[in-house]
């Protein structure tokens, strides 16, 4: 399956749907464009295949004709991506059954409008790909939550099905409005999405700044017996403190290693005889018990809303440094440890199951017998093992371990849910173009034919015609200076020239109409073309020729007819210039390459053609 990244394709699938799918007609007589039109505003059974009802409403009316052998291939071709949209990208069958109506919007189009078959750069296309992202998550059990999602389904079918015999720039116009619409549901829908998913992550982080202040503390209180004043402030106050200190600046900061040295100072100045390391020193110095006391104050950040609490309880803790200072026997005894629940991040292999899961994919989960959910990864978190899911609205139903998750796709459980440029892909497998493999293959024969012009043009001005027949004399050569754009041969004044073979007749009369086009064009615009080669596809331009400048990506070179396709950022049509025409307005200083980006088969591309060119 394509990935959603390579849509809008590079170029056209028309005539390679054309090839794959054309039949010949089965009525009488060929259907006019106009007919075929009024057939397909009368249709109401979305059923079967745009072309499967065609022939049958002829059928029942007793009107013996056909679509054409290029219209009915692309009747057939909706029917096909349809059928493959319904199959691999499943909705649930109420959501499904609406979009169905929209096969016949489909079909008109792909007859009416040229640009209908590039996959992912019409209006439609991205309509009902942003429809399925809208409605992937959506069930009958979701309630007022679903209501949103129905609702645009609803108003789009009904919107396009009402305008279906208006011109199809109308329909294309109907068609991006719902879009923008489906995309501010969406965009709402993955805001959602992502505050739960902060949620998580927020518990997360707050439980492992408990587990690390309690460690901490923990291995204070277990050096020395305490007295319970001080055992009682740094389990309680001084606990909470640390985890705000935590979650403020993190583990690595200075302000944590403060923290802990206020700690340990602490414990140290309270610990039986001198500290170790420190034999002969007094356990409370004068100046040490005024400095811990200001660590102290400065880091008790839970207190910090009662200020006169915060110090009645340093007051507490000076006095009992004071005491120590004295010389006073002060009662001690362990400390309870605090309690709690050490996470530790797991380190298992993970499964070869959760290599493609990515947050923001969707899955269908079994919750019982014949009970299925419609969830999404809402977050992935590798260290703990565990996988976040929530459903469109963003709210938490479920997480679950990477083991169990594992064991859901191999049982069946859980089954995953395609998405993502969902009718695009599918209308491009319908062509035959269903990987990557099939897109480079569909771009190196499509570049094929896009060369041969190019020996014709550093050749001789026109090429030689074939003698007419064994008993005729050779056709005579024109004086080269004099030679004009190739054209139909001309009698011209007899000279002597070199007969040229019977045998390469075929393949130069074969070549001559294909290189026809590029060879009519003037000189100064090959020259421009020398100077100014096209970019790549995918590159952005500005346009300045237009008020306000336009600024538009190509999407399409249609090699046959030297034609370039520039869209919006949504795949939206937004111009489209003849390569002479853009070739003057680079000339002239109209055009501005904001960003250009080349992969690699284009460049491969690219050298085969200059090898061709000099090597001939």
């Amino acid at each position: 399956m394509l990935p959603p990244e390579s849509l809008p394709l590079p170029l056209s699938l028309r005539e390679r749907v054309v090839q794959r799918l054309a039949a010949p007609p089965q009525g009488s007589a060929i259907m006019r464009e106009r007919e075929l039109r009024e057939y397909l505003e009368q249709l109401e059974d979305c059923e079967l295949s745009p072309l499967d009802a065609v022939l049958a409403r002829a059928e029942q009316i007793g009107d013996p004709v056909a679509p054409s052998s290029e219209d009915g291939a692309l009747l057939r071709w909706v029917g096909d991506a349809f059928a493959l949209w319904e199959s691999r990208f499943a909705l649930e069958p109420q959501l499904q059954a609406q979009l169905r109506q929209l096969k016949l919007v489909a079909a008109r189009l792909a007859v009416l409008d040229n640009s209908f078959a590039t996959p992912g750069a019409h209006p439609l296309h991205t309509l009902l790909d942003t429809l399925h992202d809208v409605a992937i998550g959506w069930q009958p059990d979701l309630g007022r939550v679903g209501e949103p999602i129905t609702r645009l389904v609803e108003q789009t079918v009904a919107d396009l099905t009402a305008e279906c015999g208006e011109d199809a720039d109308t329909l294309s116009r109907l068609a991006a409005a719902a879009t923008e619409s489906g995309q501010r549901l969406l965009a709402r829908s993955a805001r959602m999405v992502q505050r739960a998913a902060d949620v998580e992550r927020a518990r997360l982080r707050a439980s492992r700044a408990k587990v690390s202040a309690a460690q901490m503390i923990n291995a204070a209180l277990a050096s020395t017996p305490l007295p319970p004043a001080v055992g009682h402030f740094l389990v309680e106050p001084w606990f909470d403190s640390a985890q705000l200190v935590l979650l403020k600046f993190g583990t690595d900061a200075e302000q944590w290693q403060a923290m802990e040295r206020a700690t340990w100072s602490l414990v140290r100045s309270l610990a039986e005889g001198p500290a170790q390391g420190d034999e002969g020193a007094r356990a409370v110095e004068p100046e040490s018990a005024g400095r811990v006391c200001r660590e102290l104050r400065q880091w008790l950040f839970s207190m910090q809303h009662d200020s006169a609490a915060a110090a009645e309880m340093v007051g507490e803790i000076e006095y009992t440094l004071l005491r120590a200072l004295r010389g006073e026997t002060l009662q001690k005894s362990p400390i309870t440890p605090i309690e709690i629940a050490e996470h530790t991040d797991s380190e298992a292999p993970v499964p070869a199951e959760l290599a493609g899961a990515q947050a923001n994919d969707w899955f269908r989960l079994r919750t019982g017998r014949g009970s299925y959910q419609r969830l999404q990864i809402a977050l992935r978190q590798d260290q703990q093992h565990s996988l976040l899911f929530s459903g469109p609205s963003g709210q938490q139903v479920r997480s679950m371990d990477f083991a169990e998750f594992a064991r859901g796709l191999q049982r069946g459980d859980i089954v995953p849910l395609p998405s993502g440029a969902s009718f695009s892909r599918a209308l491009a497998a319908a062509a035959g173009v269903d990987a990557a493999a099939d897109l480079d293959n569909l771009g190196a024969a499509t570049a094929r034919p896009a060369a041969a012009p190019a020996p014709a043009r550093a050749a001789a001005p026109a090429p030689t015609p074939a003698p007419p027949g064994p008993s005729a004399p050779p056709a005579p050569a024109q004086p080269e200076a004099s030679q004009p754009a190739p054209s139909p041969p001309a009698p011209s004044p007899p000279a002597p020239a070199k007969p040229t073979p019977a045998k390469p007749a075929p393949a130069q009369s074969a070549a001559a109409p294909a290189s026809t086009p590029a060879a009519t064009r003037s000189p100064a615009s090959r020259t421009v073309d020398e100077e100014y080669p096209l970019p790549p596809l995918g590159t952005w331009l500005g346009f300045h020729d237009v008020d306000p400048p336009l600024l538009a990506k190509l999407a399409m070179y249609d090699a046959v007819r030297h034609l370039l396709i520039f869209v919006n950022r949504k795949g939206i049509e937004q111009r489209r210039l003849e390569e002479d025409d853009y070739q003057q307005l680079v000339q002239e200083g109209q055009v501005d390459i904001l960003e250009a980006r080349r992969n690699f088969r284009e460049e491969v591309e690219r050298a085969r053609r200059r090898l061709e060119k000099h090597g001939q």
